[in-house]
């Protein structure tokens, strides 16, 4: 099982093999997607939309993210430059603005998730440029889901 569970993983990401550009491996989003999954239940256990929201539009800017640094798949909503960022860096940093913005009260948690998988990254224009470019994702698919009429009573 839970080789099958890696390679979803990996598909989900679209890294079916390892490349001459180094990937994340399918634990960042397997850690991630713990961390969404335990605060979404937390605050209300799936009874609203708002988790299902936060975990689409996460996965959604992890993948352009990714996608923007090794493009493969079309992107879903993010316009930036192709970029030589670190992927590493670059789909936390996504995961995490997006999580923040849905759950600004977890920033501790959030924070140290974050830590968690930039502080391995060696320090320089890669990480930078892999922080910068999971900000400029998330930012896109969050500026597209505004107003998007989820939090409001169903008829």
């Amino acid at each position: 099982m839970p080789g099958i569970r890696r390679l979803s993983l990996l598909c989900l990401l679209g890294l079916t093999a390892p490349s001459a550009l180094a990937q994340p491996d399918g634990a960042l989003v397997a850690a991630w997607n713990e961390r969404a999954y335990e605060i979404a239940y937390a605050e209300d256990q799936f009874f609203t939309f708002k988790g299902h929201r936060a975990f689409s539009m996460m996965h959604l800017a992890m993948h352009d993210a990714l996608n923007t640094i090794e493009p493969r798949y079309t992107r879903y909503v993010c316009a930036a430059a192709p970029s030589d960022a670190d992927p590493t860096a670059t789909a936390a940093q996504a995961a995490y603005e997006v999580l923040i913005a849905h759950y600004p009260d977890q920033q501790s948690v959030l924070a140290e998730e974050l830590r968690r998988w930039l502080d391995p990254v060696l320090a320089g224009q890669r990480k930078a440029r892999g922080v910068a470019l999971g900000r400029a994702c998330a930012s896109a698919i969050r500026a597209l889901r505004e107003g998007d009429g989820w939090d409001e009573p169903g008829d």
